[in-house]
C-alpha cells in the first residue's frame, strides 16, 4: 500500500522530465483513468497513496498523512509491518485474486498506525500497465476509516444491547405503522417490529406484516384513537385498557419515532393485577354484604321474616328474577319442597308447594344430595338435565338457576336458590356467597325458633308460677282467717275488761247482752268483770300448723 503524491509519480518516471507541471504521470493516470468521479474525489482526500510490484511481493513506497509509517524504501515484509495478523490471510487471498485477473484491488481491513495501534483503512489499487499491455506496478490509495469502524462498533453493539433488551424484556414491544383505510371506517395500523414478550402476552401468531384489525377485529376504539393521536401530535401518550379479544388489560406507552407516520408500543401485560383488584373489590363487597345479612336477619325474631329478608337481599345483590328459601320434607322418594320464603324481582312468584323430584330428578338429585351446588347457566341447553326436569324448569320460567343444600341429618334439609328467566353464566365468587348466606339464613331461623320455643317455655313457666302464688295466697288467707277467729276466741277468755268493739266481731252490752260477731259467746258483767256465760256456736276445729 504505498502511497504517492504527484510529484513524487513524476520523478520516478524521469523518461518525461520537460513534461508541463500540469501533465499526470502514468501512474497516476492509469488510477485517476480507472477511477469515477466519486473515486477520484476519495483519491483526492487519501490518507495514504502506495505503489506496488506487479505481483505484490514489493511494496515500493508509501506516503501517509500521519496515518501509517512512511517508507521510501522498497520492502518485502510489507505485509507483516502494516497489516493486522488477523486480516492478513484475507488480504492475500484478495491480493492473489486482483493479480489472477488484472482487476482493481478493494478491500477494507485492519492496518497498524504510525503509533503502533490498530486502526482500520479502506484501500484501493489499480495495475498500471506498459504499451504491451503488461503489468509494471501498482498504484493505490487508502482512507483512513477507524473513526467510522468504532462507530459502526459501537452502533452494533448499542443494537445488540437493544436486541438483546428487545428479546429478554418481559415487556411488550411493538413497532407499528398508520394504514389508510376508507372513510369514516376505524384506524388501522400494520406491525412491523414485535419482541417475543409481546407475541408472549398477546398470544398473536406472527404478527409482523399483519394489522391490528386483522388480528384483534374488536380492538377497542380508545387504543386506536390514542394511536391517531400520537401520529398526529407526535407527543407521547399512555394507555390503559382492556383488549377484551385477547382478554388481557395493558398498560401502554407510546411513543413517535423519527419515521412519519410510526409509533412505538412499550406495553405491561397487568392483567393478573387488574384481576386481583377486581377480586379484592368483590372480596370487599361479599363481606360487606355478608354482614348486611347478618344484621338483617338478627332483627328478626319470626323466622318467615327472616327467610323473606334473606332471599330479597339474595335476590337484589345478585341483579336475580327471583330468589327462595325451601324446607325439604317427606319420607324418601315421597319428599316436597316447601317454599318457606321467596322474593321476586321480576316475574311469577313460584309455588308455594312442589314435588321434590319433579325439579330434582337425575344428575340435580345427586348433586345435592350429596351437598353439592347445581349451577345451571342455560337451562335450555345444559346437557345434564333429564328432559323432564328441563321441561319443569322452563315452565316455570327458569332459564339459569343456582341451588344450594343444605344437609342435616343425612339428608337435604334446605335449598337456597336464585334464578334467572334469561341464560346467565354464574361467577364462582356468586356460587361461594350462596354457601354463606344458606349458612347464615338457616342458623337465623334455627335461632329464631330456638327462642320462640323459649318464649313460649317461660310464658308456660310464668303462668304456672302465677297459678300457685295465687293458690298459695287463697291458703294463707284461709289460714289468716282462721287465725282471726281462733285468736279472738282466746282473747275473748283472757282478756279481761270492757272496751272491745265491734271490730273483734263482738258486741258487748251490760247484763248479758249477745254478740253478733262470728263465734262469739254471751258474756255477764256483774260489776266483778265480764265472763262468758255460754257459747252461741261451736268453736271451730283448729288445724294443724295454723297458730
Amino acid at each position: 500500500m504505498p502511497p504517492l503524491t504527484p510529484s513524487e509519480s513524476n520523478a520516478t518516471q524521469g523518461d518525461a522530465p520537460d513534461a508541463p507541471a500540469s501533465t499526470l504521470s502514468l501512474p497516476e493516470e492509469a488510477l485517476r483513468a480507472s477511477e469515477t468521479p466519486s473515486r477520484t474525489s476519495a483519491s483526492a482526500s487519501a490518507d495514504v497513496i502506495y505503489r506496488m510490484s506487479p505481483d505484490w511481493r514489493e511494496m515500493r513506497q508509501i506516503d501517509s498523512r500521519d496515518f501509517l509509517a512512511n517508507t521510501a524504501e522498497p520492502s518485502e515484509n510489507w505485509l507483516e509491518t502494516y497489516i493486522a495478523p488477523e486480516d492478513q490471510p484475507q488480504v492475500s487471498a484478495v491480493i492473489a485474486e486482483a493479480v489472477r485477473t488484472g482487476t482493481p484491488f478493494e478491500l477494507e481491513h485492519r492496518v497498524r498506525q504510525a503509533d503502533g495501534s490498530l486502526g482500520w483503512t479502506s484501500s484501493r489499487a489499480v495495475p498500471v500497465r506498459d504499451e504491451r499491455g503488461a503489468v509494471v506496478e501498482w498504484i493505490g490509495a487508502a482512507i483512513d476509516i477507524t473513526a467510522h469502524k468504532a462507530a459502526e462498533a459501537r452502533l452494533r453493539e448499542s443494537e445488540e444491547r437493544y436486541r438483546t433488551l428487545f428479546a429478554a424484556m418481559d415487556q411488550g414491544l411493538c413497532v407499528i405503522e398508520k394504514v389508510a383505510t376508507p372513510p369514516g371506517a376505524p384506524s388501522d395500523f400494520r406491525y412491523l417490529e414485535a419482541n417475543p414478550a409481546f407475541l408472549r402476552h398477546t398470544g398473536l401468531p406472527d404478527p409482523v406484516g399483519k394489522t391490528i384489525l386483522e388480528l384483534v377485529p374488536n380492538a377497542e376504539p380508545e387504543i386506536l384513537a390514542a394511536y391517531d393521536r400520537v401520529v398526529a401530535t407526535g407527543k407521547p401518550e399512555r394507555v390503559e385498557a382492556l383488549v377484551a379479544d385477547i382478554d388481557m388489560w395493558m398498560e401502554a406507552d407510546v411513543y413517535p419515532t423519527p419515521e412519519p407516520g410510526q409509533i412505538a408500543v412499550l406495553f405491561t401485560n397487568i392483567t393478573e393485577r387488574k384481576r386481583a383488584e377486581a377480586a379484592l373489590r368483590a372480596s370487599e363487597a361479599r363481606q360487606a354484604f355478608l354482614l348486611q345479612v347478618t344484621d338483617a336477619v338478627g332483627q328478626q325474631a319470626d323466622p318467615v321474616k327472616i327467610r323473606a329478608t334473606a332471599t330479597q337481599l339474595l335476590a337484589e345483590y345478585l341483579d336475580t328474577d327471583r330468589a327462595m328459601y325451601a324446607e325439604i320434607v317427606g319420607e324418601t322418594g315421597k319428599e316436597e319442597s316447601f317454599i318457606r320464603g321467596q322474593f321476586v324481582r321480576r316475574g311469577t312468584p313460584f309455588p308455594d308447594r312442589v314435588p321434590y323430584a319433579a325439579f330434582t330428578e337425575g344428575f340435580t338429585h345427586e348433586a345435592l344430595s350429596s351437598g353439592e351446588a347445581v349451577i345451571v347457566s342455560d337451562t335450555a341447553t345444559d346437557p345434564r338435565l333429564l328432559a323432564s326436569v328441563r321441561d319443569a324448569w322452563l315452565a316455570a320460567d327458569v332459564g339459569a338457576l343456582i341451588a344450594v343444600p343444605l344437609i342435616r341429618q343425612g339428608r337435604v334439609a334446605i335449598i337456597l336458590g336464585v334464578q334467572c328467566a334469561t341464560p346467565r353464566f354464574w361467577t364462582p365468587d356468586e356460587i361461594e356467597l350462596m354457601h354463606e348466606v344458606a349458612e347464615r339464613t338457616w342458623t337465623a331461623v334455627e335461632w329464631g325458633r330456638a327462642e320462640a320455643a323459649l318464649r313460649e317455655s317461660e310464658q308456660r313457666a310464668a303462668h304456672r308460677g302465677a297459678s300457685y302464688r295465687l293458690r298459695h295466697f287463697h291458703h294463707r288467707q284461709r289460714a289468716a282467717d282462721r287465725h282471726l277467729v281462733t285468736g279472738g276466741r282466746r282473747r275473748l277468755r283472757l282478756e279481761p275488761g270492757r272496751g272491745y268493739r265491734a271490730a273483734h266481731g263482738y258486741d258487748l252490752h251490760a247484763g248479758g247482752s249477745r254478740s253478733r260477731g262470728p263465734g262469739a259467746r254471751a258474756c255477764h258483767d256483774d260489776g266483778k268483770g265480764v265472763r262468758p256465760q255460754r257459747a252461741l256456736a261451736p268453736a271451730p276445729r283448729r288445724h294443724a300448723g295454723i297458730h
